[in-house]
């Protein structure tokens, strides 16, 4: 046998190889991309995303990056792809020169950084990676008093939010912790698989909830809510008689906000939510009509939360899902 023979044969050997190689590496990417279905079907509970009610069965899917329930977005691929970049702070960054009385957090926000690597993305990270969390609190209460243009600051530690107020008469308010976990792990950011996986175990939450009675309220922004089974035969009937009423948007927030439901706020998370709401029949037949008119219930429920006996803990607010 020649041996341009035997070179021709291995040559075709390894051809074949390199193809065999090849062909598993592009069903293994497909296999990451492809879309992924989290958990069976859910026919029990009541989803709404961004106010629309949607009907049961409940189809939780993975595309890329992104999380989907029957169709709709539930967890936009950018609260996640944030994860992929190396967030490790090593150096406390320094402010911006020149700022006085008459300066505003638009002085020091940088509109051309990369995401998270902006001057209070940093700021974050440095504080709650390298002191506990109690620490990192405080120096960071510390240094929002230390900004020359900051009036005051306040603190809710119940809820983790400081408000602050500037000598310009804006009002800001600021997480005391970091809401987002990978921002304060002083670890390498994970593999595509890692976070993937990640989408998939929250839409796996989600079903849980569901499958327990839970009625989950989603945002196409990524925040979610949900009410305890235990509360929804009693809450949201009510919570549909108002959100239908003829009452003004403003009203409607303001109701849920001083009732303790939903966590609701006046922010355009909650005013896209009241816009899109409609009490279908479908949604009616299945939560029930109120046992008694609005205003009585409402009455009756603003006196239960100014005595403590209806509001945080009884008063439908849920858990919030990771």
């Amino acid at each position: 046998m020649t041996s341009e023979r035997v070179f021709g044969m291995r040559g075709m050997r390894m051809a074949a190889l390199y193809l065999l190689i090849c062909c598993s590496v592009v069903r293994l990417s497909l296999a990451l991309d492809a879309d992924v279905d989290v958990p069976a079907p859910v026919t029990d509970g009541l989803l709404f995303v961004d106010g629309i009610y949607f009907a049961p069965p409940y189809v939780f899917q993975r595309k890329g990056y992104a999380l989907y329930a029957n169709g709709a977005v539930v967890s936009p691929s950018n609260q996640w792809t944030y994860m992929l970049t190396d967030l490790r702070v090593d150096e406390d960054p320094e402010l911006p020169p020149g700022l006085t009385k008459e300066s505003s957090f638009a002085d020091i926000e940088e509109k051309d950084k990369p995401p998270f690597k902006g001057f209070w993305s940093m700021k974050y990270g440095f504080l709650f990676q390298n002191y506990p969390r109690e620490e990192a609190i405080q120096k960071y209460v510390q240094f929002m008093h230390s900004l020359p243009f900051v009036k005051s600051v306040s603190c809710d530690r119940e809820s983790n939010i400081m408000t602050i107020e500037t000598y310009s008469g804006e009002t800001r308010p600021v997480g005391l912790a970091p809401v987002m976990p990978w921002v304060s792990r002083k670890t390498p950011p994970p593999t595509p698989e890692q976070v993937k996986a990640a989408i998939v175990a929250k839409g796996r939450g989600f079903a849980r909830e569901l499958r327990r009675g839970c009625a989950v309220f989603c945002a196409s922004n990524g925040v979610h809510h949900a009410m305890y089974e235990k509360n929804v035969p009693e809450l949201l009937p009510m919570v549909c008689d108002l959100m239908a009423s003829d009452l003004p948007r403003a009203e409607k927030l303001k109701a849920l906000k001083e009732l303790e439901l939903l966590q609701a706020c006046d922010n355009p998370r909650w005013r896209t939510f009241a816009d899109n709401f409609k009490l279908t029949p479908e949604l009616e037949k299945r939560v029930g009509k109120p046992g008694k008119p609005l205003q009585t219930w409402m009455a009756e429920r603003r006196a239960r939360v100014a005595a403590g006996t209806g509001g945080l803990g009884t008063g439908g607010r849920g858990p919030v899902l990771k």
